[in-house]
């Protein structure tokens, strides 16, 4: 098992807080342990990371939390490892954790994660695109199994907010199934034509939401079972058109890529979004 974890070079400071922990409690070899730096751009920084960090690591200059996951997919697929965990890294597993593992393991592809503190807020986002399959008991505690829909390609899905691609939680992410070289290659062109500010307005949830379903996976299973320390370090914070350009421009690069029906709807739901945004904001000026 490969446990890997992902974060910009100001958060350095989490490896050590909570990813080396992670791999305690799963027993896991420094060896099978991977740390992606984002924002690394000066050989001072790479210095830095040798002096600090006590496990391997692969820095570079992403920009975005999606062009960071490319790195380290292509990353796994080059080391040909059975099974990788992806796990944020603000994040802290629970005891349930293992018996998680084993769990879905055996049978699924992918899995994700949901933080307690979400759980106990109302995961309604979640729920919404979840279809519940019960429950497990681990070490005397019930643990519901939901499994999320990662294209809602039903007309309220085309209406409402949010992106119609979603891998659903993820403060853990477990892959068994990779995706080929080339449908890799792709999506990755179709994410870097993104203008580069407009990336982050594109979450990693929804760049693994069109992962899964290329690779033919229509439902990605998840539970609960790790606790979220929340950085605080930005704002969740979005200009609306921002966001719909952002999208709109993933959408029509996924289309000329793939040449799938459902990513033009995609291109033309946030096209249309960032036309209503505009005129939206230019009638707030009048």
């Amino acid at each position: 098992m490969n446990l890997i974890t992902y974060l910009p070079f100001y958060r350095l400071h989490e490896v050590e807080q909570y990813f080396l922990k992670n791999a305690c409690k799963l027993n896991v070899n420094t060896n099978d342990t991977l740390v992606f730096v984002d924002n690394v751009f000066h050989q001072n920084q790479k210095a830095l990371l040798d002096d600090i960090l006590k496990v391997p690591w692969v820095g570079g200059n992403w920009g975005s939390r999606g062009a960071t996951w490319f790195a380290m997919l292509k990353e796994v697929r080059r080391k040909e490892g059975d099974f990788a965990i992806f796990i944020d890294s603000d994040n802290i597993i629970g005891p349930e954790f293992k018996d998680v593992i084993k769990k879905f393991e055996a049978s699924e592809d992918a899995f994700g994660i949901l933080d307690w503190e979400k759980w106990y807020r109302g995961p309604s986002d979640f729920i919404i695109r979840s279809e519940p399959r019960g429950k497990i008991t681990i070490a005397g505690n019930e643990l519901p199994i939901f499994y999320y829909k990662v294209y809602d390609r039903s007309l309220r899905g085309l209406t409402r907010g949010g992106s119609p691609f979603f891998f659903g939680p993820k403060q853990v992410v477990g892959l068994r199934k990779l995706p080929d070289e080339e449908t890799l290659r792709k999506l990755e062109i179709a994410f870097l034509g993104v203008q580069y500010d407009l990336r982050k307005f594109i979450s990693d949830e929804t760049v693994l939401g069109v992962l899964m379903h290329l690779m033919g996976i229509s439902k990605v299973p998840w539970t609960v079972a790790s606790h979220h320390f929340h950085h605080g370090s930005t704002q969740d914070f979005a200009f609306k058109p921002f966001v719909a350009m952002a999208h709109a421009e993933f959408g029509r690069n996924l289309y000329h890529e793939f040449h799938l029906s459902e990513f033009r709807r995609y291109w033309l739901k946030y096209k249309l979004s960032f036309l209503l945004n505009e005129a939206k904001l230019s009638f707030h000026f009048l």
